[in-house]
């Protein structure tokens, strides 16, 4: 009886052993309560910083930054450290809202954070037509093999008690290969409506992900609003 009962319990052990011993990976993640600026004065350059643990992800992991008010320029990328830390130089001309979001060496993706930041503060940015969801939510992947063709959409549903007028649908910049299908111009009242990408890649296109941001500009009857989903693409 001792045996077995040592015998059960090496077994336990070796169980809880292989419980712990493995930790499973973290899904990326970014803590917007880890930001912080640190520059001088309003309209200059400055610094955008993750204090330890703001970003996680497979290492190594990158932090992408897009400038959502100023179209066309490059998205900011800056290596994570081991224990989840990093910093970006920046420059805004005002308060503008910045898109951050974290990549890991797998692809995988945190969910973006969306703040209004200058030289000196950093905040939430804030909807103003909640009742507009957007799905998915943050980003479209689209892959797709020289000379083929890769479609995906972007739904909006209008949970609104008023139509919802849809003032102009664009990429923030560029993306080689990536085009917005014509999209309607009206989302009535608890309806949706749907915005299709293409992504047709030829030889220019350089071989692995490139991303931005699509912007979708929106009017209620008295507000204006803007929805900012990442699209992803890669030339398989």
């Amino acid at each position: 009886m001792t045996a077995l009962f040592r015998a059960l319990g090496l077994l336990a052990l070796l169980a809880f052993a292989g419980c712990v011993g493995t930790p499973q990976p973290d899904p990326p993640n970014l803590a917007p309560e880890r930001l912080r600026v640190m520059g001088g004065e309003r309209g200059g350059s400055f610094l955008l910083i993750g204090d330890r643990g703001a970003a996680i992800a497979t290492p190594p992991a990158e932090v992408l930054v897009a400038n959502l008010d100023v179209p066309s320029t490059v998205v900011r990328i800056a290596p994570v450290a081991d224990d989840g830390s990093f910093s970006l130089d920046l420059t805004t001309a005002a308060v503008d809202e910045l898109r951050i979001w974290v990549r890991g060496a797998d692809g995988e993706r945190s969910a973006p954070v969306d703040v209004l930041a200058d030289a000196i503060s950093i905040a939430p940015a804030v909807r103003a037509l909640t009742c507009l969801r957007v799905e998915p939510r943050d980003l479209v992947v689209l892959g797709s093999g020289v000379g083929s063709e890769a479609r995906d959409t972007i739904t909006l549903l209008n949970d609104c008690t008023e139509d919802v007028t849809i003032e102009s649908v664009v990429l923030r910049a560029p993306i080689a290969g990536v085009a917005i299908e014509p999209a309607p111009t009206r989302v009535a009242a608890g309806a949706s409506a749907t915005i299709e990408l293409r992504f047709t890649p030829d030889e220019s296109v350089p071989a692995g992900p490139v991303e931005d941001v699509l912007l979708v500009t929106v009017a209620g009857a008295t507000e204006r609003d803007r929805r900012a989903v990442i699209v992803a693409a890669e030339v398989r």
